[in-house]
C-alpha cells in the first residue's frame, strides 16, 4: 500500500554574508538542519518566533520565494527527503522507495537495513550505505575534513539516518518502546555521550519528544563545543513540529546566546503531515496479476511479490521454464492498465529511459514493474519553497557527489 507522505522543502536561512558557501571565512560557525514534520509552506507565517527580527526590521522582508523542481514522481516515502539533502534525483542517489523486496527471503526490507552495521540501544541494523550520493552533511565534511562536527539527533530512524549521511560524527534517535536513546555502530562515536547521559540520568522525565530533541541537541553542541572555533560545524536535527511547539524558539535562543546570531544560519525542511488519501494496494496488484500469468502460463509462482510502486517477477523461475522475459512484462504492462486507479506501468527498462520516471527509479532498488498512479490515488510531486537570505547559494550542493568520495576522505 503506498504510502501518503511527501515532503515539501521550507529552507529558511538566518544569516548575514553574501561570499559563497565554501569559504570557510565568511560561513558561519554553525549551521541547524532541522527537518520539521508537520511544517507546510501554508504555515511558514507562523514560524516567526522573535529570533527572526532584525531589531525592527523583520528579516522574512528580506526573503525570495521559489519553488524547487524536483523533476521526478515520487512514491510519498522519504525520498523526496533524500533529493532535498543531496541535490540529485532517485535515479542518482539510489534512494527511490524507504522499503524494498528482498527476492532473496521474498519479504520487504527497510533500504537502510545493513546487518554489518549492530544497533546501539536497538535491534534495528541501519546504515547509509543504499545512499548513493553524499549529502549537504558529507558536503560539510569533505569541505572542512575531520575537525569539522557534524550530529544528528531525531525521532525517526530513517529521518535521521538521511540527515547524517555517510559523514557524521555519531546520530541518535528516539525508541518508543525502550523509551530511550538509540544509535547504529555505521558512525564512528556511535551514540552522542550527550544522548548516553540522557538515557542513564533522564528515564523517567516527562520531556516531550521535541523537548527531548531540544535537551539533546543542546547538549550535543555544549559538549562538542559546536560553533565555537573557525571550522564550519553542521548539527542536524527533526521534529514533530506543530504551530503552537516552542522548541525551535527554544534551541535558536539558546544558539544565539551561544555562538551568536551573525555565526548561524538555519535550515528548516517542511515535512507536510500526509491526509488518508485512497490507496493502492500493491499487494492486491501482485495477486491479481499471479493468478492472471497462472491461466496463461501454468499454476506457478511468477510473481515474487509487490512492494511500493514495484511488482517483483521471479526471473530465476521465467528462465528455469524458458518463457520470455519481454513478452511477460509486456502483458503484465497491459493487464496492470486495466486497473481504474493506475495511470500507467512501465518495465524497469522502459522506467529507466522515460522523461517522466527515469529520474524517480534506481536498478538497485525498483522493481520489475513500475506502476504509477491516476491523480486521485497518489499525492502530486511535491513543489518545494525554498527562503532564503541574501547570499546563499541556492545551488548547494552544485554538483552530486558520490557517496564513495565521502568514505574515501572518511576511512582514509
Amino acid at each position: 500500500m503506498f504510502k501518503t507522505y511527501l515532503h515539501i522543502a521550507l529552507i529558511t536561512l538566518l544569516l548575514y554574508f553574501s561570499t559563497p558557501l565554501l569559504l570557510s571565512q565568511t560561513l558561519p560557525r554553525l549551521t541547524v538542519v532541522v527537518v520539521a514534520d508537520g511544517l507546510t509552506e501554508d504555515n511558514i507565517a507562523q514560524l516567526r518566533p522573535y529570533w527572526l527580527q532584525s531589531g525592527t526590521e523583520s528579516l522574512l522582508k528580506e526573503t525570495y520565494i521559489t519553488s524547487l523542481d524536483f523533476n521526478h514522481w515520487t512514491y510519498g516515502g522519504h525520498e523526496a527527503l533524500a533529493t532535498i539533502l543531496t541535490g540529485t534525483t532517485p535515479r542518482v542517489h539510489g534512494y527511490a522507495m524507504d522499503t524494498v523486496f528482498n527476492r532473496n527471503t521474498r519479504r520487504p526490507i527497510a533500504l537502510l537495513e545493513d546487518k554489518t552495521a549492530s544497533g546501539i540501544g536497538t535491534p534495528l541494523h541501519l546504515s547509509s550505505e543504499a545512499l548513493h550520493s553524499a549529502t549537504i552533511a558529507d558536503q560539510y565534511r569533505l569541505d572542512y575534513g575531520k575537525n569539522a562536527k557534524i550530529y544528528a539527533v531525531g525521532i525517526h530512524p530513517t529521518t535521521t539516518m538521511l540527515l547524517a549521511g555517510h559523514a557524521a560524527n555519531a546520530c541518535c534517535w528516539w525508541d518508543n518502546i525502550k523509551e530511550q536513546w538509540v544509535s547504529t555502530t555505521y558512525y564512528t562515536e556511535g551514540l552522542p555521550s550527550a544522548a548516553d547521559d540522557w538515557n542513564v540520568n533522564a528515564k523517567k522525565d516527562k520531556q516531550t519528544l521535541n523537548e527531548r530533541v531540544t535537551h539533546v541537541a543542546l547538549e550535543v553542541q555544549r559538549t562538542q563545543q559546536m560553533g565555537l572555533d573557525n571550522i564550519p560545524d553542521i548539527l542536524l536535527l527533526e521534529y514533530d513540529l506543530g504551530l503552537d511547539d516552542t522548541n525551535l524558539d527554544v534551541l535558536m535562543n539558546q544558539l544565539i546566546l551561544r555562538v551568536g546570531r551573525k555565526n548561524l544560519q538555519l535550515l528548516v525542511i517542511g515535512t507536510p503531515q500526509g491526509s488518508e488519501q485512497t490507496s493502492f494496494n500493491i499487494d492486491r496488484a501482485a495477486a491479481l496479476t499471479s493468478t492472471y500469468l497462472m491461466a496463461l502460463y501454468g499454476h506457478e509462482r511468477w510473481i515474487d511479490g509487490g512492494y511500493g510502486h514495484s511488482l517483483y517477477l521471479n526471473k530465476q523461475l521465467i528462465e528455469q521454464k524458458r518463457q520470455s522475459l519481454p513478452e511477460m512484462k509486456n502483458l503484465i504492462c497491459a493487464f496492470l492498465m486495466d486497473f481504474d486507479n493506475v495511470a500507467a506501468a512501465y518495465s524497469l527498462e522502459q522506467a529507466m529511459t522515460l522523461e517522466e520516471t527515469k529520474e524517480s527509479v534506481n536498478k538497485h532498488c525498483s522493481g520489475d514493474i513500475i506502476v504509477t498512479l491516476e491523480h486521485n490515488w497518489q499525492y502530486q510531486p511535491p513543489q518545494s519553497t525554498l527562503l532564503w537570505w541574501k547570499g546563499y547559494n541556492t545551488n548547494y550542493p552544485q554538483e552530486p557527489i558520490n557517496a564513495l568520495q565521502v568514505k574515501h576522505l572518511i576511512y582514509k
